[in-house]
């Protein structure tokens, strides 16, 4: 792999015509970033802990038919009413 990286390296510092030597010191830093020791798997528990599920507020009994819906959202139910008693409505000539 630190062939594939100089030759990329020699070539870039090429075309900027800036010297390789130099260029190599600043970009490994930046190009070859690789963590120091593996992510232990308590300390990715322990990261991952807040990701859990967290208890809905905004879920509401509807105050017309007490069935669970959005807050600030219409109720699905009593609009599937609205939606059958208006297609009723409208094929009636």
């Amino acid at each position: 792999m630190s062939a594939l990286v100089s030759s990329l390296l020699g070539n870039f510092a090429a075309r900027l015509s800036i010297p390789s030597a130099s260029l190599r010191d600043l970009i490994p830093s930046i190009v070859l970033a690789v963590p120091k020791s593996r992510t232990t798997h308590g300390k990715k528990r322990m990261r991952m802990s807040n990701k859990g599920l967290k208890n809905r507020e905004d879920i509401v009994p509807c105050p017309a038919c007490k069935a669970p819906k959005l807050l600030h959202h219409a109720c699905p139910a009593c609009l599937a009413k609205i939606d059958k008693n208006r297609a009723e409505v409208l094929s009636k000539p």
